[in-house]
């Protein structure tokens, strides 16, 4: 991830808790919930608790194999 995904994540929790205000009922509360998770996204990119690479760090180890069981 970089500068410009905080910026998005700010975006969308500005245009959630806007749309906070205009609603009520059940939908409000789904507007609360996205804009908090939006806004905990930020935290975690400041805090540097999300990787800036967009691959997976490699397993260490062998390949796991897939094994099928039948009954």
């Amino acid at each position: 991830m970089g500068p410009n995904d905080r910026d998005y994540f700010m975006l969308r929790a500005r245009q959630e808790r806007k749309a906070v205000i205009c609603s009520t009922g059940e939908v409000r509360r789904r507007h609360e919930e996205f804009a908090c998770a939006y806004e905990m996204r930020v935290v975690y990119i400041d805090r540097g608790l999300i990787g800036t690479d967009s691959e997976p760090p490699p397993l260490e180890g062998p390949e796991p194999v897939p094994h099928f069981i039948l009954a």
